[in-house]
C-alpha cells in the first residue's frame, strides 16, 4: 500500500490519550501514526456499513 503523509491537529487532551493506550504495549500499537491509521479505517468501515442499511 502507497502512503501518504497528511498532518493534522488533534486537541491536546486526545493526543495523550492516543499515547497513553501506545505506551501501555498491550494492543500493539508502535506509533501515533499506526494507531490513527487504524481508527480511521475502522470508521470508514462503520460509516459504510450504516450508509448501505
Amino acid at each position: 500500500m502507497v502512503k501518504a503523509y497528511a498532518n493534522i491537529k488533534l486537541p491536546e487532551e486526545l493526543v495523550k490519550e492516543v499515547d497513553k493506550l501506545i505506551k501501555n504495549g498491550t494492543l500493539g500499537y508502535r506509533s501515533r501514526g499506526e494507531f490513527v491509521a487504524e481508527a480511521t479505517r475502522k470508521l470508514i468501515m462503520e460509516i459504510k456499513s450504516v450508509m448501505k442499511e
